[in-house]
């Protein structure tokens, strides 16, 4: 009984616009927005604590890698994170904090890693929302 009311729920054809996917075929687009979400709270965090040692330990660095604002409060778009974060690596300053240099190599190490992920988790999500939508339509 509880089978056929769950098949009968995610059989059941949503609209968007024009757009008619089942029920079953939104799940693995929702779960791709929660992951892609958790990656980037997770890399946000990385990032954050990372700034904040800068800050505390490392005042002229931080100031020179930190995300200054283009005009008043507003920052662009177009800012790269990454960037001065690597050219750190190769400063006698970081290289003589033992903490300071774990910390950027395990945030580069995460950053690269966070770009297949993201893909991964895009293209599976696509897979999934193109087989189950295919699964449902029969």
């Amino acid at each position: 009984m509880n089978y056929l009311i769950l098949t009968s729920i995610l059989k059941k054809q949503v609209y968007i616009g024009q757009f008619r996917p089942s029920v079953a075929a939104l799940i693995p687009v929702a779960l791709s927005v929660i992951a892609a979400t958790g990656l980037n709270i997770v890399y946000a965090k990385r990032y954050k604590n990372l700034l904040a040692y800068f800050e505390n330990f490392h005042p002229g660095i931080y100031e020179r890698i930190r995300r200054k604002p283009d005009v008043g409060p507003f920052y662009s778009t177009g800012y790269n994170y990454v960037k001065p974060l690597a050219e750190l690596t190769k400063q006698p300053e970081i290289q003589n904090d033992l903490k300071a240099k774990k910390m950027l190599a395990d945030f580069l190490k995460f950053d690269q890693r966070t770009t297949w992920i993201g893909i991964a988790i895009g293209i599976s999500g696509l897979l999934m929302f193109s087989v189950i939508s295919f699964m449902a339509s029969y």
